[in-house]
Parts: C-alpha cells; sequence; structure tokens
C-alpha cells in the first residue's frame, strides 16, 4: 500500500509535511489494517515492519495495546527501530547542526521536506557497475557496509525506486530520540507539550504495555537498528509477548540488506515465513 493523498492538502504545500512517525502509528497503522481486514475477511493480521515500519508499530501497539491485541495476531519486526543511543550511522555526525542550520534551510528550501527525491541521482546510481558502487559506498556509511552480498541485478531497482521523500520532522523525531536516548513522543516545546501531555517534557512511548506478540529480527552489521538498542527495547516488552529475538548469523548483514542482499533470503526471509507460520498457528 502506497498513497500520496490527502483529503485537502497537496505535495507542496508545507502542511502536508507536518507529520512524524507518530502520525503513522496513530492514523496510517490502523488504516492499513481496516483495508487489509476488509480485503481478506480476516478480524486479525500479522504485520510485518522493517526500519520506520517498526517504529510505527512500536507507536501504535504501546499506545492503543487493547486495539492491537484485537486487530493483530503478531507483529515481526525487522531491523527494529526505537532507541537510537551509540548509533554507527554517519547521520550521528549532523545531529549538532540539525536545529540550526539543517531543519530550517530544509523548511526554507524544500518546504518541510528532507532532502526531496532528485531522479537524475537515482538514476545515475543505477547507471551502471561503477556508479552503482560508488552510490552505494554513500549509503552503506548510513546502513553499514555489506559489499560483499551486494546484489547487482536487484541494486539499480532499488536505487531507481526507494527512497520516497522524507519529511523534515520525522528526521526531526529521531533526532529528538537519538539526543535524548529515549524513544519519546514529539517535543512541540513547552508550551504545546503542556497542553498535549500535561507536562513541560514529553512522555516515553509505554513499550511495556504493548499485548500484542512480537518477534524481532535484527544483526551486528544494522548502523541503525543497533542489536543492543533492539535488545533492550525487546526486554521492555512483557514476556509473555516475546515471540523470539534472532540476530542474523550473517555477522556482515546490515541495515539495506533487507532490501538488497542477493542472500536475503537464506540470511533473513526464510526465518520471517517460519515466524509467520508460527504466528498464524498460535504459537506465540
Amino acid at each position: 500500500m502506497f498513497s500520496r493523498g490527502h483529503t485537502n492538502l497537496t505535495r507542496s504545500d508545507y502542511a502536508y509535511w507536518l507529520y512524524t512517525f507518530h502520525e503513522l502509528g496513530i492514523y496510517d497503522i490502523p488504516s492499513a489494517l481496516d483495508l487489509v481486514a476488509q480485503i481478506s475477511g480476516k478480524p486479525k493480521s500479522i504485520y510485518i515492519g522493517y526500519s520506520m515500519g517498526t517504529t510505527a508499530m512500536f507507536v501504535y501497539s504501546s499506545l492503543y495495546p487493547t486495539e492491537a491485541s484485537e486487530r493483530l495476531a503478531g507483529v515481526i519486526a525487522i531491523a527494529p527501530v526505537a532507541n537510537l543511543t551509540g548509533i554507527r550511522c554517519f547521520l550521528k555526525y549532523l545531529s549538532p547542526f540539525w536545529r540550526h542550520p539543517i531543519k530550517p534551510i530544509a523548511k526554507l528550501l524544500f518546504n518541510g521536506i528532507f532532502v526531496p527525491k532528485v531522479d537524475i541521482i537515482y538514476r545515475f546510481c543505477a547507471n551502471g557497475p561503477i556508479t552503482m558502487f560508488f552510490c552505494y559506498a554513500f549509503i552503506s556509511l548510513v546502513t553499514g557496509p555489506n559489499f560483499k552480498d551486494l546484489d547487482p541485478l536487484y541494486r539499480p531497482v532499488a536505487d531507481i525506486n526507494i527512497p520516497e521523500d522524507i519529511a523534515a520532522n520525522v528526521i526531526d523525531h529521531y533526532q529528538q530520540c537519538y539526543e535524548r536516548k529515549r524513544f519519546l513522543q514529539y517535543d512541540h516545546g513547552v508550551q504545546e507539550n503542556l497542553r498535549r501531555y500535561g507536562n513541560e517534557i514529553p512522555p516515553d512511548y509505554p513499550i511495556e504495555d504493548i499485548r500484542t506478540p512480537i518477534s524481532f529480527f535484527v544483526s551486528d552489521n544494522d548502523w541503525i537498528a543497533e542489536e543492543h538498542n533492539a535488545l533492550q527495547t525487546y526486554n521492555q516488552i512483557s514476556s509473555e509477548y516475546q515471540c523470539g529475538y534472532d540476530v542474523s548469523s550473517n555477522k556482515d548483514f546490515g541495515h539495506g540488506d533487507v532490501m538488497t542482499s542477493r542472500y536475503v533470503f537464506r540470511d533473513l526471509n526464510q526465518a520471517v515465513l517460519s515466524k509467520v507460520q508460527q504466528m498464524e498457528s498460535s504459537l506465540c
């Protein structure tokens, strides 16, 4: 499922981009589950999330635990992102410059988008083996390098089709989590925080309130969803709902390899399919 639509805004409106992963969790996830239930005719689904998709699910299932438990047979979190403490991702070096000048520049130049997708750049990256590896060298500083498993047939397809534009506020929310070493709700400023949360400081997402079986798939070479952070998040979940914590046996498997490794079935998808069967049989 994918949509750029809005009832009364367009992508050129600044207000269109005023959302974070919080809104993805409280609005997009329930809407997606509605559609799946409508098409499948089944009251419960198994949710497979990757990267920000796991963040959004953590938001939804922790803030609405009863509703989530009624609508989900299980959650599979691949490269789960919540706590960002001690990440190796290159973007951490931009953290001191985020509020000034990066975020204001994104608002001024890109209307609330954090570095809009420029097709000519991605087509350059997909142009041939040399440009593909050149571009991957930069991307790997964010995701974690794994040149030996790079799929030269699929990587150009990925370069052309992903990523889409990302709202600057989404990055801002992750930046707040990184800076404060907490998985917290969005900081809107003192006055708005008081109105929304009844406190000057935004609260943490209550991961301990999750009431849906959940399984984690992590890897040692993931520079965004670091294994030690994933383990901390997993341990916050009640043992009653812990459905497995799987660390890839491939020590070079990184964040981006979920999409572009030639061995992704061996290193990830095979285990994920087994976990789906387990959840379908209510064995978690």
